[in-house]
């Protein structure tokens, strides 16, 4: 996991991370998932009468309809996820218990990163320590550091 605040460069490092991790002809495909969309997602599924929703094309494709279960498999059984922006916003019950399933029944042989805004500690307030527990299982990074992206803007002087 690695966290700290916005434009420190969380997210460029997990894609240099997960390009690294791309290897097609070894069908080594990584998976990337922002957590709150696949909570929203799997929430969907549950309330739509044929249990699908539309997910929109990464690659810029046709969209494709994905049933919770295969939404599931696929985070699970991914030989390398990566979830960006963890703890965006808090969670309902529900996203906690969708958050729970995914990261109880993520095999833990498979690499798994993680960025967040947020420290362990506020991304309690966000789940749960069970949940934050199985989040900080492996190394915990901590970026410090001005808002590169706010430094790049002529507007920086208003923030």
């Amino acid at each position: 996991m690695v966290y700290g605040p916005p434009g420190t460069g969380k997210s460029c490092a997990m894609a240099a991370l997960y390009r690294s991790y791309w290897h097609p002809i070894e069908q080594v495909i990584p998976h990337w998932l922002r957590l709150e969309e696949f909570i929203s997602q799997v929430i969907r599924c549950r309330t739509t009468r044929d249990g699908r929703v539309e997910v929109i094309n990464p690659s810029g494709g046709p969209s494709f309809f994905r049933s919770e279960a295969q939404m599931f498999w696929i985070a699970c059984n991914s030989p390398v996820l990566f979830l960006d922006d963890v703890g965006i916003k808090p969670a309902s019950d529900t996203g906690r218990e969708i958050a729970h399933k995914l990261f109880s029944q993520r095999d833990k042989t498979q690499p798994t990163f993680i960025s967040s805004n947020l420290s362990p500690e506020e991304l309690c307030d966000c789940y749960d320590s069970r949940i934050v527990s199985r989040i900080c299982t492996g190394k915990v990074i901590h970026l410090h550091g001005a808002d590169r992206r706010l430094e790049q803007t002529e507007f920086a002087e208003l923030f």
